[in-house]
This record gives C-alpha cells, sequence and structure tokens, in this order.
C-alpha cells in the first residue's frame, strides 16, 4: 500500500524530502519565507516513490520560490510561483517535470536550471511572463533539457524569453516566445542546441546564436523580430528546412 505524506491544504514554509514515503505538496499558500518550497536530496532513481509539487500559490519569498536541490523525478505542475526572487529553481537535480506552471513577475529568473541537471522537461503548457531576468536560463554545465510545448507563452521578460549558457544538449521546440528583449539567446558556452517549430514572435531580437553546432530548423514563423545570426549556418544539421522572417532584418 502507497504511503503518502501530505500538505492539503495548509501553510507551509519549505518542506524537505522523506526517506521512505511518497511526498505530495498539494493546493498550499506559501509565502514570506527565504524559500517556499524546498525538497534536498530527493534521489529516486529505482525507488517506488512519487514526488508531487501541485496547485500550489508561492509568492513573495526572498530566495525561489520553488527549489530543488540533489532531486530527481519530481512532478511540479499546475503552481502558481510568483514574486519571489527565482520562480522554479533546479540545482543539480535530474528528470524533473514541470507542466502546466504559471511562473510570473519573479525578480530574477522565471526557471532556472543550473549546477549539472541533466534531463529535465520543462513543459508542456508553462505561462512564463513578466520575470525580470529571463523566462527560462540553463547554464551551469546542465545537460539535455527540454523546453518544450509552452504554447502559454513565454513573454514579457525583462532580460529574454530564454537563455542558453553552458549547456549541453538543450532542445527547444514547441514553444510560444513573445514580446521579449531577446527571444532565444544561445551563448557562446552552449553546445548541441536544437531550435525548431517554435513561433517566436514581436521579439527585439528573435533568436542569437553564437553556441557550437546549433540546429535552427522547422520553426513555425518567426515574426517581426530583429534576427541576429552570430556565427551558426541556419539548418547546419539537416539543410531541408525553411525558415520564414517577416517584417524584422535578418544579419
Amino acid at each position: 500500500q502507497k504511503t503518502a505524506y501530505e500538505i492539503m491544504p495548509s501553510l507551509v514554509g519549505s518542506e524537505m524530502c522523506k526517506e521512505t514515503a511518497d511526498i505530495d505538496i498539494i493546493s498550499n499558500t506559501i509565502s514570506a519565507n527565504s524559500t517556499g518550497i524546498l525538497l534536498e536530496d530527493c534521489a529516486l532513481p529505482g525507488e517506488p516513490r512519487t514526488v508531487v509539487v501541485s496547485g500550489n500559490t508561492v509568492s513573495h519569498n526572498t530566495g525561489a520560490g520553488i527549489a530543488l536541490s540533489s532531486s530527481t523525478g519530481t512532478i511540479i505542475s499546475n503552481n502558481t510561483v510568483e514574486y519571489n526572487n527565482d520562480g522554479i529553481y533546479l540545482n543539480d537535480s535530474d528528470a524533473n517535470t514541470l507542466s502546466n506552471n504559471n511562473v510570473s513577475n519573479n525578480n530574477d529568473n522565471g526557471i532556472e536550471v543550473v549546477a549539472g541537471s541533466t534531463g529535465n522537461i520543462i513543459g508542456p503548457t508553462n505561462a512564463i511572463s513578466g520575470n525580470t531576468g529571463f523566462g527560462i536560463l540553463v547554464d551551469g554545465g546542465s545537460t539535455t533539457t527540454q523546453i518544450t510545448g509552452n504554447t502559454g507563452s513565454i513573454a514579457n521578460n525583462g532580460s529574454g524569453g530564454i537563455k542558453v549558457d553552458n549547456a549541453t544538449g538543450t532542445d527547444i521546440s514547441w514553444n510560444t516566445i513573445r514580446n521579449n528583449p531577446v527571444g532565444v539567446s544561445v551563448t557562446s558556452n552552449a553546445n548541441n542546441t536544437t531550435i525548431h517549430y517554435n513561433d517566436i514572435t514581436g521579439n527585439t531580437t528573435g533568436i542569437s546564436d553564437s553556441g557550437t553546432n546549433t540546429v535552427i530548423e522547422n520553426e513555425a514563423q518567426i515574426v517581426e523580430n530583429y534576427w541576429r545570426r552570430i556565427q551558426n549556418a541556419l539548418n547546419e544539421a539537416s539543410g531541408s528546412s525553411t525558415v520564414y522572417v517577416y517584417g524584422g532584418t535578418y544579419v
């Protein structure tokens, strides 16, 4: 029989991972802490256990709204995460799934993936908007992050929609990215980034790419952007797709 550890509903500041039980953090209002929800050392490979963070409103915390550290396999869904420093922060954490969250108006980045985190999935249907930094930042040696299906839009973030810096194998697909200073930024520290099937509209710069082995292909549309291609050839992997650029300047 499954053992569940539940907080439903209550006011909590942080919740640490337990050794044996399932953890369900559901339908809480969490505010005015250093970190709203913190899961540490939830390394679950091979363990018959689930960790779910869902339906919470997490706001006005001085650190991250939701933070994972050395944690694996957590499902973070249907949360409202706003007015924190970072919204959702993944530190050395693998194979977690973030879906259908509203991550907005945080003082730094909306979602940040760092410290060698591997195989995380951001999507589908997250709405990530109005954050002071980037909507999503992938950095710190992180690998194989998937940012996919975020059609609720990654929009109106202060520094940009998505930034990939010091990361390998990031896949950015089927997202709506609108009205940011830059839609997608791939820095010279990034390797093997794939950008495809996105709707990138109304950003000052659509895609800024100086990474190694970046593939840009099959974009749904890139509209009304200034598109800055620094280094890499368009569609350098397949050479078979067409990217349409409407109403902007392409260099």
